[in-house]
């Protein structure tokens, strides 16, 4: 839990957030139903560009949620790719890790400018 605190209370001018809120039945289960929403600060400094860039990506990440629904091909596609890369977060998968992807305490790092 002090991770998460840390990470929100180092929650940058310029960052995005995915916030994933659960929707909660009268017994407080969760129905299966979440409310994504993006959250960003109005103090950042990026230019106009780079902000809808960014905008953009968050964009696309949470609408990712509602193509699963969509397509079972996508669905199982990324589900696969999660488990691998939570295996690799958890050391059980002995594969030589992608040079596109670092990780670094909850986050996972990608960098689009390495090539497979």
């Amino acid at each position: 839990m002090d991770k998460i605190i840390k990470t929100l209370k180092d929650f940058g001018d310029n960052d995005f957030l995915i916030k994933i809120t659960p929707r909660l039945d009268s017994a407080n289960q969760w129905d299966g139903e979440v409310e994504i929403g993006i959250v960003t600060s109005h103090d950042n400094n990026l230019s106009k560009d780079d902000f809808s860039s960014l905008l953009y990506l968050a964009t696309m990440v949470s609408s990712s949620v509602a193509l699963m629904e969509e397509d079972d091909n996508f669905r199982d596609e990324l589900s696969e790719y999660t488990d691998e890369l939570m295996d690799k977060r958890d050391g059980t998968n002995e594969e030589k890790e992608s040079e596109q992807l670092t990780y670094g305490e909850n986050v996972v790092h990608v960098d689009f400018r390495k090539k497979h």
